[in-house]
């Protein structure tokens, strides 16, 4: 057999082949090579200094906002973490008909809620106390533990009634207080969870990563709460109430809700006292809604008729509201029971 090509040229169609040859051949091809296949190609030294300066500005841009991300996620999920564990405390007390505590892990991390440890982002624990005596007894048992919070600079701390311990009675009723976590950015991204005397908790954003009563954001000459020195916090908002004609609303017994008042008998026949009583029980329903998780839409009607009526009451009187506000805070009352 012979094959004939010419230089540089590719023999395309067929394969010569002797008589005594019975084999067939495979067609081969033979083509001219270009310059572009005989060098390998790639970056320029320039080009390679570009990318990485652009690689370098946009790392740069992103890196804040992911770690910003980073810390927002772990904050949330360190709040909730909490709230999950003083919900499950309060529905303990409630079904065992029992004290329940929740407390910060100790050094040597016992079963004793009796010491002063006021460092709760150390991690804390729940447990059932019948004797009253704080520690696990025979007849207590500890019920959960929760290691420490993770990030440098994490603080968690309570205010004086919840500030070494959370306890909650047969009732799933609690001392009114607050726990305030913090990270290393300080207050801008702080977190607060506040125990009301109903024993439900709710988060908020405070005003700063103090556990003292946070002041009023809106503006005003007052410099605080003027209270008499035979008041208690308490008393001093119901003679506040009191004064602008604002009734203590009956509560539904099965659920707590602020029931409105009915009409008044007589020539006008009004529901209201004044706009200022209305928006009382719609802040006071507002929060109802919040502790118990009622749909969005419910609350945002609230809102509305809420801010509705305190903006008719700042026309004439821009401190009634705001004193409101104050003394509210300050109790963390969420509704007035009867």
């Amino acid at each position: 057999m012979a094959l004939f090509t010419m230089p540089h040229m590719g023999l395309e169609n067929g394969i010569s082949t002797t008589e005594t040859d019975s084999y067939s051949r495979v067609p081969m091809g033979f083509h001219r090579l270009t310059r572009s296949n005989s060098r390998s190609q790639g970056f320029t030294l320039i080009e390679l200094l570009v990318t990485l300066a652009i690689l370098g500005i946009v790392a740069a841009i992103a890196t804040p906002s992911l770690q910003n991300f980073v810390l927002n996620n772990r904050i949330r999920a360190q709040a909730a973490a909490l709230t999950s564990s003083l919900a499950f405390a309060r529905t303990e007390a409630i079904t065992r008909s029992t004290r329940v505590v929740t407390c910060p892990r100790t050094a040597s991390n016992d079963c004793d809620c009796s010491a002063d440890q006021e460092e709760w982002e150390s991690g804390w624990q729940v447990i059932v106390d019948i004797n009253g005596d704080e520690i696990c007894d025979s007849d207590d048992s500890l019920l959960e533990v929760h290691g420490p919070l993770d990030g440098s600079g994490t603080t968690l701390r309570g205010s004086a009634n919840v500030k070494s311990k959370v306890v909650f009675l047969y009732d799933g009723s609690a001392q009114l207080g607050k726990l305030v976590l913090c990270d290393q950015r300080g207050a801008s991204h702080a977190r607060a969870i506040e125990v009301l005397a109903t024993g439900r908790s709710r988060t908020y954003r405070p005003v700063d990563c103090g556990t003292g009563p946070d002041p009023s954001a809106a503006s005003g000459s007052g410099t605080g709460i003027v209270i008499k020195p035979e008041e208690t916090k308490e008393e001093a908002h119901l003679a506040f109430l009191d004064k602008h004609a604002v009734r203590s609303f009956k509560i539904n017994k099965k659920n707590g809700k602020p029931i409105k008042p009915k009409k008044k008998s007589g020539e006008t026949g009004r529901r209201w006292n004044n706009a200022f009583e209305r928006g009382v029980y719609f802040d006071l329903l507002l929060d109802w809604q919040k502790s118990n998780g009622k749909k969005k839409k419910n609350q945002k009607r609230s809102k509305n008729n809420r801010d509705k009526h305190f903006r008719t009451t700042n026309t004439k009187d821009t401190a009634i509201v705001q004193e409101y506000i104050r003394l509210k805070e300050a109790t963390g009352t969420p509704y007035i029971p009867k």
